[in-house]
């Protein structure tokens, strides 16, 4: 029939296309840019922040309380609402790529491996916990986040908070390399009418959102968002027949009287792949409620459940999750501390119909409940020392805990030295336990929790009013990670997951700001790291293999430009260089994106946007095992209107 030439043709015109398209975004804007040097900014409702603005964000990932960027004894990254409007990226995940501590790799049409720190892989991205607004969607069950199901709207998020490093005092078991809190905007800040498309030949986007006002106090929004996503593409141009599309609908509603906040939210989506192989439906809902004490103390409550159902060929996966969650925060003497308690409970059930792999039991319940205190003591004026521990206890794996000692002292006005020292865990999922083939793989029930000790510290600077500055250094012990087992002959089953492998990493990540001029900010990162695993001891006869490290890239470079052009134009671009993933082998590479838009009225913005514009086709990632699988290049046009 020809039908692969004819797709093949088809991708090569749309290469030809981008690549003309890239080159008159570049010129479009290097030709207006001389005119006004001191012009001022002329695009009133995105108000680039000063750099002295963004190292003041208050933020609340690190400590579990609102407290200045500049002064968090961690290694933290803020990615803005400006930055997330101005990247022209349609999926959140790709959001991530703005991050320059995060490592972003996309697998295929529909999967991520997104981690810090290393461990960047599809199957080895589990030391990472990510959240909505202080919810988990990091599934114990599996070890890993769905990032197909995570579609939050990009026009809805405030900020994103992206720690690398170990949170375990802060929000538990699994915050073992880092954290992301995904943080959305109050009702309040949404309010009129708001209509957003993205449109291309690979990815689209609409989103179609209200908000408005309820009594005296009180503000809502609704919103209703669809997408569809193009398939990856074997070497040649054929596809890979991953592409999908989705449908999400949701609301959040924002109350606050005298000392008293009271948030509720939700969302219900649903996918289904082009090839009709498989869909997931679900959703959430969270309340949220503060309450002000006298002397500045703060009482917080928090309750959500979650439930997911995904139905792919072959088998089908349910889950379930409720969780509360209570702090209290006050002021004694020198001391501030943060106290609370958390209790989850989840369900599953695992069903597969066409191949051997199942769950024993076939579903389980799990409780999960922990405590935590953390205690901020002012040694001097300057100097603060934070001292916290987490117990946490699961009825599937038991009691685990949690240590951290963080020291922050403030130099001057505008230099900030921290160093930390912190235990966490990765505790064993079911599918690490309870996940069995009766020829292939067997039952682990003695499989224990992953443990890191981790070592950092960072200094963080503003050397001049327009230029900014993190840098950051650790060394990160892992123990009892997880290893592939070959069980000795005559076994039933060939391989065993075990924890006999060990090791270390060490790194460096750092980036800056430079706001050149008014309209014109720079911005660059780099993250090196370095991982030395290896097996420690397997029972007799048993021989293991690495499993658990996967491998990922010595350096990642990365580099952003944003101006604020005459007659209302905006126009961005940015580089990510990428060194090569030596097993299984990925060569290094390097991407980049744009994005021109023209404010054509306060209301009305239209945009041009490009992905991976350097290749029509670019690997990432392979998952062992399988062939490999290229990313398209993606352009699309936009269209915002707010009313």
């Amino acid at each position: 029939m020809g039908g692969a030439n004819s797709r093949d043709g088809c991708w090569k015109r749309r290469s030809d296309i981008a690549s003309i398209t890239c080159t008159l975004i570049a010129a479009l804007a290097f030709l207006t840019l001389p005119v006004r040097l001191a012009r001022a900014q002329s695009i009133e409702d995105l108000q680039n922040l000063s750099i002295d603005q963004l190292a003041n964000i208050s933020i609340t990932s690190v400590s579990r309380r609102p407290e200045k960027l500049s002064d968090a004894a961690a290694a933290i990254y803020v990615i803005t609402a400006e930055d997330i409007h101005r990247s022209g990226y349609v999926r959140l995940a790709d959001v991530l790529r703005l991050a320059p501590n995060l490592e972003v790799q996309q697998v295929n049409g529909q999967t991520y491996a997104i981690s810090a720190r290393g461990f960047d892989s599809e199957v080895d991205a589990n030391k990472l916990l990510v959240m909505v607004d202080g919810r988990s969607i990091y599934s114990p069950i599996h070890s890993e986040t769905f990032w197909d199901q995570l579609q939050v709207p990009l026009d809805d998020i405030e900020r994103i908070e992206v720690i690398s490093g170990p949170g375990g005092v802060q929000w538990g078991a699994n915050a073992v390399n880092g954290v992301i809190n995904i943080i959305t905007k109050n009702a309040r800040d949404t309010q009129g009418g708001l209509v957003d498309a993205k449109i291309g030949p690979v990815d689209q986007n609409g989103l179609v959102q209200y908000g408005g006002k309820f009594g005296a106090d009180g503000s809502y929004r609704v919103y209703g968002q669809g997408l569809g996503v193009g398939p990856s593409v074997h070497p040649g141009g054929a596809s890979a027949d991953d592409a999908w599309h989705g449908a999400q609908t949701g609301f959040r509603t924002d109350w606050q009287s005298g000392n008293d906040t009271v948030m509720v939210e939700g969302d219900f989506y649903r996918n289904n792949d082009e090839a009709e192989n498989g869909r997931q439906y679900g959703g959430d809902i969270v309340a949220r409620w503060d309450h002000t004490l006298d002397g500045g103390a703060n009482v917080e409550v928090q309750s959500s459940y979650d439930e997911e159902h995904r139905y792919e060929l072959g088998g089908s996966d349910y889950y379930a999750a409720y969780d509360l969650q209570a702090q209290h925060t006050f002021t004694l003497g020198r001391n501030l501390v943060v106290w609370g308690g958390e209790f989850q409970g989840i369900d599953d059930k695992l069903v597969q119909t066409s191949t051997g792999f199942q769950f024993v039991p076939e579903s389980q319940f799990i409780g999960i409940g922990d405590a935590f205190v953390q205690d901020t003591i002012t040694l001097t004026n300057s100097l603060k020392l934070t001292l916290g521990t987490k117990v946490q206890d699961s009825s599937y794996t038991g009691i685990d805990y949690l240590p951290s000692i963080r020291l922050g002292w403030k130099l001057s006005d505008s230099q900030f030295l921290w160093a930390a020292a912190s235990r966490a865990v990765r505790t064993p999922s079911r599918l690490d336990r309870d996940l069995e083939e009766p020829h292939i793989l067997a039952l682990a029930p003695d499989f224990e929790s992953e443990k890191l000790i981790a070592y950092e510290v960072g200094y963080r600077a503003q050397p001049t009013p327009q230029t900014s500055l993190s840098i950051s250094f650790y060394y990160n012990q892992y123990s009892d990670l997880r290893s592939e087992d070959f069980l000795p002959r005559g076994s039933p089953a060939l391989i065993q997951f075990g924890n006999d492998e060990a090791g270390e990493a060490y790194g460096v990540e750092a980036w800056g700001d430079w706001r050149v001029l008014s309209w014109w900010k720079l911005s660059a990162g780099i993250n090196l790291m370095h991982k030395d695993l290896h097996i420690v001891g397997t029972p007799p006869g048993v021989r293991a293999v690495d499993y658990a490290g996967g491998d990922d890239p010595g350096y990642e470079l990365s580099f952003r430009s944003s101006m604020d052009l005459p007659h209302d134009v905006e126009f961005d671009f940015g580089i990510q260089v990428v060194d090569k993933l030596p097993d299984p082998v990925v060569e290094g590479y390097v991407q980049a994106n744009a994005r021109i838009a023209w404010h054509v009225t306060p209301a009305v913005e239209l945009s041009l946007s490009g992905t991976n514009l350097l290749a029509s086709y670019q690997i990432e990632a392979i998952t062992p095992g399988t062939a490999p699988l290229e990313v398209q290049r993606s352009i699309y046009l936009g269209l915002r209107w707010k009313y």
